[in-house]
């Protein structure tokens, strides 16, 4: 039975989700401790339509009923003691001095709910809610506001968005109340509206709006108008478009514009000026940075948490939900030198931030540096493109070095070059000095070196050769204070290439360079060179000690991550050697190093290293983890030569495992990603194992040519040519081999071979969906969206065990070994 009163708001729609919510508050109203309970958060939260939800399902515990009041109208704690008398139905008396007096008379022995709505800007009525409280003793007070009362007495219960989809491709978006809200009110609109059309730009919206349902409400108003992909974008723009015309609605609910106003007229101008300065970070930030870019006291920030127009994390940090910022931003931006100012400010401290850390980036904590970085890779970001615009000499210099070796200790290899090309063209175009020409040079090489990681090996000789004709018209002093050599990236580039006497020469001239100016930074990339250099032309004795010389110096500056670098190189060494223990030993502490760093592609080059010792051992199964793992964090980096290098493992185990079409596409896919680098001495790995196949393929003649050339080649590196003199025996070398020709009509004709061989088949109709069981549709989703089986194991509540299990079923219905092979299958058979 209804136990609601008839004045007691009723809802022409029902509640979407909200659940747990309920059954916490239900759960905190039913304890004898909890006597005034505030829903605490931001306007459009949905705070109201919770409390009346609450309301009507504890209603029967009270006997004598429940009471609601509006208060967004009643500006002081007598009008409010006035509407409670209304609210429940009592006579005016003449014999009492206040409202609150006969209201303490008439419930004091009354068990009551009164639900008090939009209670913030009445926070001085505590004092006389606290007194109500201690005269009727069985009264509970239901609350809603957007900061607390602040009451001796008070519970606070935040309220947030509603549940939303983590990311952007998480399996059945339609779970999610956020989700269904939108879709809910969207049919309204449209009738035909379907989230199967337009569930990515749903989900989207969904997670830039945190499931702030007013704000949902009124992005789903628009779409009889607009599609959802066009809604984003409009939001993303501008919040002036979150707005509606619905007369039912009350006017602070028909914008998030008008929310927001109501807002900022209850904030100080001070606080209005801090919120405004804060819209300037991009993510989340600390107490320092808030003091420091918006001259706000922990106080200040207090508040603002208060006001919900502010998140605390409760571990010191906070952050603006995107509706707020764009909102505080055009307040900023209505005073353009304030803009300027903060900006300015963000930018000096995040750029100062990178230089706290650039000496335990060189050599020191390197782990510690990096994630303290990590932490604040938003705001780095933002304030070096702020930096970069401004053509900024002294806050680029000061943060250039640890930006750099963030993003090379990341893998990020992409973002920071385009960060670096950023403020390269800003210094471009800037005014000419000395100083900006030292910096530029140094922007130049740091640019290099990521470009080489990309594989773009014309643009990273282009900047480096840039960055070594600046500085050899600087003067003396200011070439002897950078920080920065491009002689070393230019060693790695000819390594790369496969011209060892250059990259040996190079390495010569940085060490003798780097010697001089006591850098033993790049002292120890210089002996890194010669190491390989010697390694490449077969000098395991120089290559030895060169090794270790550069293994000495990062042991003294404490550099753990070039030191797994070292490790793979004294690996390769012992392998060449026949010393396969010690070479595995060096291998795993090369990725041990690099895992502590969460570095995939160190992680990647020493599986591959281990992949190929595998092999060599007889392991195929092992051979075959390692290249596959490897495979699999290449795959995200843009490493073409990386992932030329795993492809080509994969394509060996299947070459011994005797899976030719198997090892066709992946040795064409490897064949590919290498001449796209234009890198001959990995072409010529590549063309080695193409060779193998061909042996066994019945392609006895031209099998053995390409190892051949493999072996015979001046470009072709150490271990290829060790393995393919092991094949080809006293084959005579091809004469272009030896002078030293590209090998490029070979690797045509091998890619014509090799897609030959593969002979895909015809394309499999659409498997029946149950061919797959749900729940294996489910994580099959999940692996294609890149998560691990523990991520998986807690998305859907089930143990690592059973995310197994069922890893396993999906591999034999599809008839594959690996997550990769897996996803490839089931998106050719368009399960996912």
């Amino acid at each position: 039975m209804d136990r609601l009163p008839p004045t007691f708001p009723r809802q022409p729609t029902p509640l979407v989700g909200r659940h747990q919510e309920l059954d916490e508050l239900e759960a905190r109203l039913a304890e004898p401790g909890c006597r005034l309970l505030t829903l605490v958060g931001p306007g459009g939260i949905g705070k109201t339509r919770l409390a009346l939800e609450a309301a009507r399902r504890v209603a029967p515990r009270f006997a004598q009923g429940l009471a609601f009041v509006a208060a967004q109208s009643i500006q002081t704690p007598q009008a409010l003691g006035h509407a409670l008398v209304d609210a429940l139905g009592l006579p005016p008396t003449s014999h009492h001095d206040t409202p609150w007096q006969q209201l303490q008379e008439y419930l004091q022995h009354r068990q009551m709910l009164l639900v008090l709505d939009n209670m913030e800007h009445l926070a001085e009525s505590g004092p006389a809610l606290l007194d109500l409280l201690r005269h009727a003793p069985r009264l509970q007070l239901l609350v809603t506001a957007r900061e607390p009362l602040h009451s001796q007495a008070e519970w606070r219960f935040p309220v947030h968005g509603l549940d939303y989809p983590p990311h952007d491709h998480t399996p059945r978006p339609e779970t999610f109340s956020a989700v269904q809200l939108f879709v809910e009110r969207a049919r309204r609109m449209r009738w035909d509206f379907s989230l199967a059309r337009e569930g990515a730009d749903v989900v989207r919206i969904c997670r830039l709006l945190e499931g702030n349902p007013l704000a949902l409400e009124l992005a789903a108003g628009w779409t009889h108008m607009l599609p959802c992909a066009a809604i984003l974008a409009e939001i993303q723009r501008s919040l002036h478009f979150l707005s509606t015309t619905r007369q039912e609605l009350p006017p602070r609910h028909r914008s998030m514009q008008a929310l927001f106003d109501q807002s900022w007229r209850h904030l100080s101008p001070h606080l209005q000026a801090v919120l405004a300065r804060l819209s300037v970070f991009p993510a989340s930030f600390d107490f320092q940075a808030a003091q420091q870019v918006a001259h706000a006291t922990p106080q200040h920030l207090a508040a603002l948490v208060d006001k919900s127009l502010l998140a605390a994390d409760g571990q010191g940090r906070c952050q603006l939900h995107l509706l707020v910022q764009q909102y505080a931003a055009e307040k900023l931006a209505a005073q353009p030198h304030a803009v300027r100012e903060a900006q300015t400010a963000h930018a000096r401290f995040y750029c100062q931030l990178l230089a706290n850390h650039a000496a335990a980036m060189r050599g020191g904590d390197q782990p510690g540096a990096t994630r303290a970085i990590a932490a604040e890779r938003e705001n780095v970001r933002h304030a070096w493109r702020w930096a970069a615009a401004q053509a900024d000499v002294d806050v680029l210099d000061q943060a250039a070095v640890a930006l750099s070796l963030f993003c090379q200790f990341q893998g990020r290899y992409q973002e920071g070059a385009e960060a670096f090309g950023q403020a390269i063209q800003a210094l471009d175009n800037g005014p000419p000095s000395s100083q900006a020409t030292r910096l530029l040079a140094e922007l130049l090489t740091h640019q290099g070196w990521l470009l080489i990681r990309l594989g773009r090996l014309a643009d990273a000789q282009a900047a480096l050769t840039r960055s070594r004709t600046l500085l050899e018209d600087l003067d003396a002093d200011l070439i002897r204070n950078r920080q920065a050599d491009p002689l070393p990236a230019l060693g790695v580039l000819a390594l790369v290439q496969g011209k060892y006497g250059e990259a040996r020469l190079l390495g010569l001239q940085a060490r003798a360079d780097s010697a001089a100016r006591q850098d033993t930074g790049n002292l120890m990339f210089a002996w890194y060179v010669l190491c390989n250099a010697a390694l490449g032309q077969g000098d395991l004795v120089t290559a030895r000690r060169c090794a270790q010389e550069a293994f000495a110096i990062a042991s003294q500056t404490g550099n753990q991550w070039f030191l797994a670098y070292c490790h793979n190189d004294l690996g390769q060494i012992a392998q060449a050697t026949g010393d396969l223990a010690g070479a595995r030993q060096h291998f795993q502490a090369g990725y041990a190093l690099r895992q502590r760093f969460n570095d995939p592609q160190g992680m990647a080059v020493a599986l591959t290293h281990l992949g190929q010792l595998a092999l060599q051992s007889g392991d195929v199964a092992e051979a075959r983890r390692c290249y596959h793992q490897s495979l699999e964090l290449y795959q995200g980096l843009g490493d073409r030569g990386g992932l030329a290098t795993a492809l080509a493992g994969l394509g060996q185990v299947s070459v011994v495992a005797g899976d030719h079409p198997d090892a066709a596409r992946l040795l064409h896919q490897a064949l590919q990603e290498a001449t796209a680098l234009a890198s001959t001495p990995l072409m010529l790995a590549v063309l080695l194992v193409v060779g193998q196949f061909q042996l066994q393929t019945g392609q006895p003649r031209q099998g053995r040519h390409l190892i051949a050339w493999a072996a015979h080649h001046p470009q072709s590196p150490l271990s290829t040519r060790a393995a393919a003199a092991a094949l080809v025996g006293k084959d005579p070398p091809p004469a272009e081999a030896v002078a030293g020709k590209p090998p490029t009509s070979l690797v045509h004709t091998a890619l014509a071979d090799l897609a030959a061989a593969t002979h895909p088949p015809a394309p499999t109709p659409t498997a029946p969906l149950e061919a797959l069981t749900p729940r294996e549709l489910e994580v099959l989703r999940l692996m294609a969206g890149g998560c691990t089986n523990a991520e998986i194991a807690a998305r859907l509540g089930i143990s690592l065990g059973t995310v197994k299990a069922h890893t396993h079923h999906i591999y034999g219905k599809l008839d594959v070994r690996s997550r990769t092979e897996a996803v490839m299958q089931a998106r050719n058979r368009h399960l996912i």
